[in-house]
């Protein structure tokens, strides 16, 4: 008996970082991704031109524009008789290629509008300048090729808010009625909302992946998205745009929750798409969709609610059940919104080995030599948890998202994307 205790107590800390890290964490979905890379030029091959499998749409993720070294002798432009596809318009590496995410002089975003929610499209290539990125005496004045980014997302994984809908996934969307066209009028889409809840009691995180609501010229915005969870209702509103960035925006406390779209715009406008991912990879989404009664009507002012503070965890099986009917049926008459602050518990995790340590220690207190092994063991697994917590906090603090887009803890601020290098890119210098 004594062995055997020995083998458990050690065995302990590795069960439990195995539970810990099976689980997902970070801002990614399921779809692999894909690039499409083309020249910039006068020819026909001089576009974008991704394509998805039937049944598939377009999630545009990012767009680079890249240049090459002058001493690689490309053209800047490329044309019929002065080209090298194969050499000058595909990525090399990061110490050599020099680009940064693309924008275009005033943001017209037409390679991802154009792009997003279908099966497949054509935008040609554009440039940007490059002398506030690259060294000049080393690269070209303007870039010279285009990388763009992409996922195909399957259609029976996504839900229109104002359709009648079920669906089952670990990984589920849902986007505006008509998407990739702007919402409808809000005597039909106020009001219209979903419920979502996760087996194994998972916490679900939402990522946006195309927000663009209505506002005025004023900075009046006329939609939210509204996330209703125990009571507690969460504003997505016109600031949170994320110019098609992944951006994770909300994570539960609890394995369920209501979401539901106000507005209150006479007319066509706006746009969103979110995924909703279940953070235990092992359970499984059930979303149900369909128009329900508006708490905002045409012409109504939508209040205004503080953002959400968000910490992607790693792990939440801890989370106790709810009732998503019953999450439904609040989500239809609360109105009002207080800020959600989301943390992680650590204590649960890190002594509830300690008690079963302690508990079997104490049974075998008859046995000596399994007590010996049981204090040691003890004492073994309380340093390796103490230094996993360590670890774990640094990890959460490290990687907490604000309610910004993913682009904001490498760029500043979203608007500097267009004149910073991609992650990981080492430009060359004199």
């Amino acid at each position: 008996m004594g062995f055997f205790h020995v083998i458990w107590t050690l065995f302990l800390p590795f069960l439990f970082i195995c539970v810990l890290f099976s689980t997902q964490s970070g801002t990614a979905i399921k779809p692999l991704e894909q690039v499409f890379e083309a020249c910039y030029g006068v020819t026909a091959d001089d576009f974008l031109e991704p394509v998805c499998n039937i049944s598939e749409v377009l999630y545009i993720r990012d767009v680079f524009t890249y240049a090459k070294p002058r001493s690689y002798g490309c053209p800047q432009e490329s044309t019929p008789t002065n080209r090298n596809d194969s050499f000058c318009c595909r990525y090399n590496n990061d110490t050599t290629d020099c680009g940064w995410r693309y924008y275009g002089e005033s943001y017209k975003g037409v390679h991802y509008t154009n792009c997003v929610g279908r099966l497949k499209c054509t935008i040609q290539v554009a440039w940007n300048r490059t002398e506030l990125n690259c060294d000049p005496h080393i690269y070209m004045s303007k870039s010279n090729y285009m990388r763009q980014f992409y996922h195909c997302i399957k259609t029976s994984l996504i839900s229109d808010i104002c359709t009648s809908s079920t669906k089952t996934g670990n990984e589920l969307y849902v986007w505006n009625d008509g998407y990739p066209d702007t919402s409808g009028d809000c005597a039909t889409s106020s009001g219209c909302a979903c419920s979502v809840s996760a087996t194994k009691g998972s916490t679900i995180q939402v990522d946006l992946l195309d927000l663009r609501l209505y506002e005025d010229g004023v900075g009046t915005c006329y939609q939210r998205l509204v996330i209703s969870e125990g009571g507690v209702d969460t504003s997505i509103d016109c600031d949170k745009k994320n110019e098609f960035a992944l951006t994770p925006i909300y994570t539960s406390q609890s394995d369920s929750f209501d979401i539901r779209f106000d507005n209150t715009h006479s007319g066509q406008s706006g746009n969103f798409w979110i995924a909703l991912r279940a953070i235990d990879s092992t359970a499984t989404l059930t979303l149900t969709c369909g128009n329900s009664s508006a708490v905002y009507s045409c012409g109504e002012s939508l209040p205004t609610t503080p953002a959400p503070t968000i910490v992607t965890s790693p792990s939440n099986s801890s989370s106790t059940s709810t009732n998503s009917s019953s999450s439904s049926s609040n989500s239809s008459t609360t109105s009002s919104s207080t800020l959600v602050v989301l943390t992680t518990d650590l204590t649960s995790s890190v002594t509830a080995p300690l008690s079963a340590a302690s508990s079997q220690s104490k049974a075998d207190e008859s046995d000596k030599t399994a007590l010996i092994a049981g204090t040691a063991g003890g004492a073994l697994l309380l340093a390796l948890l103490s230094l996993l917590a360590g670890f774990l906090r640094y990890r959460f603090r490290k990687n907490k998202v604000s309610a910004e887009d993913e682009y904001t803890s490498h760029f500043g601020t979203l608007s500097d994307a267009n004149n910073v290098a991609p992650i990981g890119y080492r430009q060359l210098t004199e």
